[in-house]
This record gives structure tokens, sequence and C-alpha cells, in this order.
């Protein structure tokens, strides 16, 4: 609350015995309820009483259908796992081929989109953490990000403005020569929903499907983080997991997400419950429950019980 208005409501509701998200709902928008299968993976959305998303699975964890996606297709012999195909039934995946490439350490180099004359190029340090991003447009920089733990300088258009991160959801961006400090509203995976303004003023809004797909309604600031307070790289459609999450101090190793594959790019390079069998599927999300568990670091998932901020 800020002079006495309340600024966000979410509500949520919880499996008492799984801990799985049964339904939630932001402010006034529609109810969202979830389903899930025996090996508590989700494969139900709706919104009131309209079905939004269906979600099939092989018993390995591989993801066979998705609605809006169609089928998906894999070759057993040679990475199973790994999507070699899909129905792309509603055109909701580019046509352009999307080249990624990594570097010695399995950490991404460049991504590029020769339909679109986009490329992303990134840089690191001896430690193998992330300093340096350079997003082109035909070869004309259109964006440039220094990364130095909780700090970001982004230079986007000409325009330059520093990012701090700080404890309590607050971030402080200097721009101009001047510092204004924003409070920042996540739900319960640390996803950005909000930020508002030191006169509590809405300066960013968002929201997210249940694999992370963002759809941002307003961004006054140049804010490039979201889902779980990762990067989002939206001239990809991908969410880059190399980085500190807003509420995760971990710098991560990191691996690129796709929402609406709901797959990593990449395996992981760790098993890290063995005694789950949905947990040998490296290409997964964690375990595909997204809305049970986070993966800040795009290598270790964490279990998340509790409410929104």
């Amino acid at each position: 609350m800020i002079k006495g208005s309340v600024l966000k409501t979410f509500d949520e509701t919880y499996d008492g015995t799984t801990d799985n998200l049964l339904s939630r709902k932001r402010n006034n928008g529609p109810q969202e309820t979830f389903g899930y299968d025996n090996f508590d993976r989700l494969v139900s959305v709706k919104s009131g009483t309209v079905e939004t998303m269906k979600i099939n699975y092989a018993s390995n964890g591989n993801i066979l259908f998705k609605t809006g996606i169609g089928n998906f297709s894999y070759d057993k012999n040679i990475r199973p796992h790994a999507v070699t195909e899909i129905e792309n039934a509603d055109g909701k995946i580019p046509g352009d081929a999307l080249n990624t490439s990594f570097n010695d350490f399995g950490k991404i180099q460049l991504i590029e989109d020769a339909g679109k004359i986009l490329r992303m190029d990134f840089a690191y340090g001896p430690d193998q953490e992330r300093w340096y991003s350079e997003l082109s447009h035909n070869g004309t920089d259109v964006r440039t990000t220094v990364y130095a733990g909780e700090y970001e300088k982004i230079t986007e258009n000409g325009n330059t403005r520093e990012f701090y991160y700080l404890d309590g959801n607050t971030i402080a961006i200097k721009e101009n020569g001047s510092i204004k400090t924003y409070l920042v509203f996540t739900d319960n995976l640390g996803s950005i929903l909000s930020v508002m303004d030191e006169n509590g003023a809405k300066v960013f809004d968002a929201s997210y499907d249940a694999w992370g797909k963002q759809t941002i309604t307003l961004n006054t600031i140049g804010l490039h983080r979201g889902y779980t307070g990762h990067e989002m790289l939206s001239e990809f459609d991908i969410i880059n997991m190399n980085q500190r999450s807003l509420s995760r101090s971990r710098e991560s190793n990191g691996r690129l997400y796709d929402p609406v594959l709901s797959r990593f790019f990449s395996p992981d390079n760790y098993v890290q419950m063995p005694d789950n069998s949905q947990n040998f599927n490296r290409y997964s999300y964690c375990l595909n429950n997204t809305l049970k568990y986070t993966d800040s670091s795009g290598e270790f998932w964490n279990l998340i019980i509790g409410a929104a901020i």
C-alpha cells in the first residue's frame, strides 16, 4: 500500500499436500486454474471456465503436445530429449531460423536471427561470468549492456540508464545525472509484475503465462528483466538465465530458455534429484512444473512455497 491505496492484489490457492499452485488471480483479472498429472507436471491451464492450454508428455518428461504449438518430435537415437521438429499449428514459432553459438565453457556467445537482421554478442571475464552484451540490427548497435553483479549499465537507442538492484525489491536507476528509486512487485516465482515510482505511479507492468511468456503493457524505464527476475531477450522471444535474478543472489552458469517451446536450448549439466525420473530429462524446465519451482541459475531448480510480494 502507498498513501492508503492498494497497488496490487495477487490471490493464490495451493494444494496442502503437494504444494502445487491450484489457482491465481491478479487484481480484477480472470482467475486462472491449473491441473497436474501423477508425475506432478503441469497439464492444463484454464482462464475462468475456458481451457487455454493443454500439455501432453511422454513418461520421460518430453513434451508431446502443447496448445498453440501442436505436436513435438524427437530423435531417440541421437539426443532423445532434444526437440527436432514441431507442428507449429498456430504459427507461434517464427519461421526464421535462430542461430546460436557457445564458447568452450558452454556459455552463449552469439544469438542471430537472419530474417530480422538481428544479432546479439556476449563477452565474459576470466571467471566466465558475463560482463557485456551487444544487440545490433543490420550492423548498427541497438542496445549494449554492462553487467557487474547487481549493477547494469544499459545504453539503448542513444539513452543510457544505470540500474542498481537493491535489497527489498527496490531498483535505483541513474539517468541524466539523477537517481530515482522504484518499488518492484513480484509474484510467488519472483517474476516482475509491476514497478512503481516514488509517487506510486506505475512505470512498468507485465504478465506471464504458466511457462513464462511475457506480455508487457507498460515500460517507461527501459527494464529488460521479467520472468523469475531474469533478462528477457524479447527480440528473440527467449529468456537468458545467465545472470543473477532479481530475487536470487547467486550468479548463474546460465542457459537459454524458450517459454513458448517450454524447453531449454541446451542440456543441464547436473541431475539434481536422481530419485525423480523426470530429472533425467535435461532439457525440461523445472520438472515441467513451472508454478512450483524456479531455476534461478539455469542449472539448479528451487522449490517455491509462499506468497507474492
